[in-house]
């Protein structure tokens, strides 16, 4: 169950099919006094097919809600959404940066390759040169320039031959 006495709450989705999964979680966060921050939402989302999704597209996204009592101290400031290319599908980044009060904090939700271990180093290292540019400044990778960069998402990393309670020991 997802308590309803935070401030901010940030939503991030892959693979999702329909605006409608934010929309339940834009009325669920209202009975915490939070609304959806607004920002357009082709600037928070990749698009695309593949995977058996021939019909209709899928997406990677993210969507902030913000407490009424943390609204004016809370400003979005930028969005953008990064793909990782036309073959890729949905694959890529979905991001928000937010000033709270006086910190910078941005929000990555992804979709990384699951093919070799390599494709998800350079999805990696796209997402940081690329949302750096679109998020901030032009001359700055992502990491040099907020206070605080949350990754989150499918990053397609497999646990493999490592025994299940030895996984959950570390």
């Amino acid at each position: 169950e997802i308590p309803l006495d935070c401030d901010i709450y940030v939503i991030g989705v892959q693979e999702c099919i329909s605006e409608n999964f934010f929309n339940f979680w834009e009325w669920h966060l209202q009975k915490a006094s939070c609304v959806r921050l607004p920002v357009d939402r082709d600037t928070t989302r990749v698009s695309g097919r593949g995977d058996d999704s021939f019909v209709n597209p899928k997406f990677t996204g993210i969507a902030v809600y913000g407490s009424v009592r943390l609204y004016k101290k809370l400003h979005l400031f930028s969005a953008s959404a990064q793909p990782m290319g036309l073959l890729e599908g949905s694959k890529g980044g979905a991001s928000v940066a937010l000033r709270v009060f006086n910190k910078t904090i941005v929000f990555i939700s992804t979709h990384m390759s699951s093919n070799a271990h390599e494709n998800r180093q350079e999805n990696y290292m796209t997402l940081v040169e690329r949302l750096g540019t679109s998020l901030g400044n032009k001359h700055f990778h992502l990491l040099e320039q907020f206070h605080h960069v949350i990754w989150f998402g499918d990053m397609n990393y497999k646990i493999e031959q490592i025994a299940v309670d030895d996984c959950v020991d570390l």
